[in-house]
């Protein structure tokens, strides 16, 4: 159990849903953008994330 808080704090991420709200598009878009741009990210079960230098380079090629 401590060895996740360990985790957990070290790395910020995003979840492909909340970016998916904050850029206000589909998570299927977004997913899309993802892969397109070769931006790294993390499947936990079904779900995407994205850590935080990950997600400000997504955000940097998406003003490109």
């Amino acid at each position: 159990k401590g060895r996740m808080v360990l985790m957990k704090s070290l790395f910020k991420t995003h979840s492909v849903d909340d970016i998916a709200i904050s850029l206000q598009s589909s998570t299927g878009k977004i997913k899309k953008l993802l892969k397109f741009h070769d931006v790294p990210y993390i499947k936990v079960g079904h779900q995407w994330r994205v850590r935080q230098e990950s997600y400000e380079l997504f955000i940097d090629k998406l003003k490109e």
